[in-house]
């Protein structure tokens, strides 16, 4: 809505909340919002404020109410949860993305990403790693083995090693790749929600009230 826009340019996080839950609320909302959206904007100003726990219910409400990306959008709360300082949850959220996801390269990116930010630079080149070799294995045809290579290479100096042969490998493989024709590439298929994230996510009576 025009509220929730103009309270985000003025950077007014708190305004961003109480739009949010102003559309939520409204007995149309169904029908006059895309509800996904409004819960993930909800979930942005959450986070930015620190209310990490609240933006982990918004994220969950915003995957019940149809949001989809890439990286599957639980990354993002994997994320939340090293953010609040809560590791274990982490990890089975990216164990469990991993799972049903092994081949989304954005999700190690993630994940790498986040656990360098924590300084765990030992997990950040597992996952990065392993997205390396994914990239390579099946063409990278989003581009993005040449990011994954110099987040891998500024995890392996921070462990005080160099670049390995896979770094080598990589660094070649970018600077021949190209990209794929348009049509060529299948894309990853959506993966099947599990149970318990479902539950959670549904009749908590924070969703949009029917008109």
């Amino acid at each position: 809505s025009e509220a929730i826009d103009e309270a985000a340019k003025r950077q007014d996080w708190p305004a961003v909340v109480a739009a949010c839950r102003q559309a939520l609320d409204h007995p149309c909302a169904a029908h006059a919002f895309y509800v996904a959206d409004i819960w993930t904007g909800l979930a942005e100003a959450y986070a930015i404020q620190e209310r990490f726990d609240e933006a982990i219910d918004a994220l969950r409400a915003a995957i019940a109410a149809g949001h989809k990306a890439w990286p599957h959008p639980e990354t993002d709360i994997a994320r939340l949860h090293l953010m609040a300082g809560r590791r274990p949850e982490a990890d089975a959220v990216f164990a469990s993305v991993r799972e049903r996801t092994p081949d989304d390269i954005w999700l190690y990116q993630t994940a790498g990403d986040g656990y360098a930010g924590l300084g765990d630079h030992a997990a950040a080149v597992k996952w990065l790693t392993a997205g390396l070799e994914l990239g390579l294995r099946t063409g990278d045809p989003d581009g993005i083995v040449g990011q994954l290579n110099e987040a891998r290479t500024a995890s392996l100096g921070a462990l005080g090693r160099g670049p390995d042969e896979l770094s080598t490998r990589a660094r070649l493989f970018a600077e021949d790749w190209v990209r794929p024709a348009p049509g060529t590439v299948k894309p990853l298929e959506w993966p099947d929600e599990p149970t318990q994230t479902q539950e959670k996510t549904q009749g908590d009576g924070q969703g949009p009230k029917p008109c």
